[in-house]
């Protein structure tokens, strides 16, 4: 049967459609969405006094740090599933975009221009900002090519990197605040956690394609007692928040970030099968929106 070419133009739009969507989905636009709202929210703590109320929203060196480190961190999750293929395969085989939807060479083409573009964005910023992200953008493929397969240097790098958007703010604006650090802290903090449960959700594939993640290496009993220890220790960058800031809004930002934490410590304590592991991680991101929008709050 020959298809009419109106027939073939549909359907190569259709595929153009399909692999757009799968694209999104691989560099993880929420979570690079929240990222790009927490680093402007927490630029309030480096930029208020320099600017009025909230002019300084409009400063264009901020929005320029904030996209290239975006497409840096869009360039590391791209790696990252490059890197992650056979053990996706083996934890959820129908969420694997490379090498099925997205080939090979068209996902590290893609890595190599969100990279040059972040760089070069950040080089016409400034010179120690793009010193910055080259060390960024490096540590991401380290993290992706070596550093995850060893048990809590991966998870440790891993938060690292998460919360390295923060430092990027010190370290364009050469400032560096006590209210940014706590907060980095507390993110930090609740990522390392969320990474201990990730791992704990893909034992199955870690352990088959001989991953030495912590799970792995310490088991169960070790990793759900640091998880408890870590869900303990986020709420000492929160306690610190309401001791630098005695208002009404520092303390429902406490509350409602507190109460979150100790919901997901519960969960934790109960935790027995992969079931509730991802009912932690599902948790964990819920607060981590919550520490998002509740900067505002501070």
């Amino acid at each position: 049967m020959i298809r009419s070419p109106h027939r073939r133009g549909n359907e190569t739009r259709r595929l153009q459609f399909v692999r757009f969507l799968a694209f999104l989905s691989l560099i993880r636009w929420y979570n690079l969405l929240l990222v790009l709202m927490a680093q402007f929210l927490a630029a309030r703590f480096v930029l208020v006094g320099q600017s009025e109320q909230w002019n300084w929203l409009l400063d264009r060196g901020l929005w320029g740090l904030a996209l290239a480190g975006s497409l840096l961190l869009a360039g590391g999750y791209i790696i990252n599933a490059f890197y992650d293929m056979e053990t996706d395969l083996a934890n959820r085989p129908q969420e694997v975009i490379v090498g099925r939807v997205i080939s090979k060479k068209h996902a590290l083409q893609a890595w190599m221009l969100l990279n040059g573009v972040g760089l070069t964005l950040s080089a016409c910023l400034s010179t120690r900002l793009l010193l910055f992200y080259l060390l960024y953008s490096g540590s991401l493929w380290l993290y992706s090519h070596k550093l995850r397969k060893f048990p809590l240097i991966g998870e440790i790098a891993a938060a690292f990197l998460s919360v390295s958007a923060f430092f990027a703010i010190c370290v364009h604006y050469q400032s560096v605040n006590s209210g940014l650090l706590i907060l980095a802290s507390l993110f930090w903090i609740l990522v390392l956690a969320r990474e201990m449960v990730k791992k704990l959700i893909s034992m199955r594939g870690d352990l088959v394609y001989g991953y030495r993640t912590f799970p792995i290496e310490y088991g169960l009993k070790k990793t759900r007692l640091l998880l408890l220890f870590l869900h303990i220790g986020a709420l000492l960058p929160i306690m610190a928040f309401t001791i630098l800031n005695h208002n009404a809004s520092t303390y429902l930002f406490a509350g409602m970030v507190g109460s979150g934490v100790m919901a997901s410590t519960y969960f934790s304590i109960k935790a027995v099968r992969t079931a509730d592991h991802s009912r932690i991680n599902t948790a964990l991101k819920i607060i981590l929106l919550m520490c998002i929008s509740g900067i505002i709050l501070i």
